[in-house]
């Protein structure tokens, strides 16, 4: 069966990289040429065979420390780079279509391996290399010192949704392609039209997991510090997407209204999009799975507004008085560490906002984002 493997990537070997980079492009999103991408597509192609034919990993050696120069200089995470190599899979899998007489699962099974052992080398490459650029810059860079320093002090709850994205997106996301184009290639041999309709039910939920994942990666980029002039509603929105896939969801109702043309305010938006997702989370946690989350942006003059309301549990006098403390909290031990509304205060404040809360016991909160209509706005 390797035989019958080594045999289609020579045949189609061409086409394989054109599909292959055709499938990168979009997903790059310019952080490397074109010629980049075909560049690596054919490299990794060419590297699977070797790795087929010698049966030995460590041919791969100086291909990964070359395609980690290429990734870091394009500030890929590693996530995005897991994504990278499933398209490669993704790109092999319809051509055992075209060959009836082999059963696809078992040739799968020796491609699975081969790009399961190329990107965990590769992640192991790419933990070691930022080790060792961690401790040079902590030696050499005080300022490099101080961002790392920075990162530490992120909310708890974002740590969590970032080590369960690189969890979905490696052991989820890869596997996921091969069941996909498996799928697809059992519809359209059957001829049965109650496995047709079946089939269509597990592609539909398919789509949807890789829409998850799609969504983890995005949020896993590598936070930018950048100010820019942003539109809050497109921060919201990807806060929306995220913490809607939370296990706390359950028969929870999102309602968002948020006002169109709403001026630009000045913020890092990877930042702002923290405030929201653990203010959202924190609805979440105080609506135990049931209820209505609600989302309102508005504007004056001088400032955006934006609304986080639930009907949850709600909070009295004295704990809203406390929830901006950092370490204070309300949840059972080693549920909460108390930092995350005190990381969003403590960004929203060095934007010069405002986070304020209203609550009432037993009938829900109000946490209110308000942040300073930017005066470079092009719309006033």
């Amino acid at each position: 069966m390797k035989k019958i493997l080594i045999d289609l990537i020579k045949k189609h070997f061409d086409q394989i990289i054109e599909n292959w980079t055709i499938k990168l492009i979009p997903l790059l999103n310019n952080k490397i040429s074109d010629e980049q991408a075909e560049g690596f597509a054919e490299s990794s192609l060419k590297i699977v065979l070797e790795i087929l034919e010698a049966s030995d990993f460590t041919v791969a050696g100086q291909y990964l420390i070359n395609n980690y120069t290429l990734f870091s200089k394009a500030n890929l995470s590693i996530l995005e780079i897991s994504q990278l190599f499933s398209q490669g899979r993704y790109s092999i899998l319809p051509l055992l279509e075209n060959d009836p007489e082999n059963d696809p699962v078992i040739v799968l099974g020796y491609l699975d391996d081969v790009f399961e052992q190329l990107f965990a080398r590769y992640g192991m490459l790419h933990q070691e290399a930022k080790l060792r650029e961690v401790e040079v810059d902590r030696v050499k860079d005080s300022t490099e010192v101080k961002r790392l320093q920075a990162q530490v002090d992120q909310s708890e709850k974002l740590a969590v949704i970032g080590q369960l994205a690189a969890g979905v997106a490696h052991e989820i996301g890869n596997p996921l392609t091969s069941i996909s184009a498996l799928v697809q290639i059992m519809q359209r041999r059957s001829k049965d039209e109650f496995i047709s309709e079946q089939l269509s039910i597990v592609k539909e939920n398919i789509d949807r997991i890789s829409r998850i994942v799609r969504e983890l990666v995005d949020f896993s980029r590598p936070p930018s510090y950048e100010v820019q002039l942003h539109d809050i509603s497109d921060v919201i929105r990807t806060a929306v997407g995220i913490v809607k896939y939370d296990k706390r969801v359950k028969k929870v109702k999102f309602e968002t209204d948020l006002k169109s043309g709403l001026p630009v305010v000045e913020i890092a938006p990877d930042q702002i999009l923290q405030v929201f997702v653990n203010i959202l989370i924190n609805a979440l946690d105080a609506m135990e799975g049931n209820g209505i989350l609600k989302v309102k942006s508005y504007y004056d003059d001088d400032f955006v507004y934006v609304d986080v309301e639930d009907n949850g549990c709600g909070m009295d006098a004295k704990v809203v008085d406390q929830i901006f403390d950092p370490f204070f909290t309300t949840k059972e031990v080693g549920k909460g560490t108390g930092l995350g509304l005190s990381v969003s205060y403590g960004i929203i404040h060095k934007f010069n906002g405002k986070i304020k809360v209203s609550s009432v016991p037993n009938i829900g909160s109000i946490f209110t984002i308000i942040l300073p209509i930017s005066k470079k706005n092009e719309r006033n």
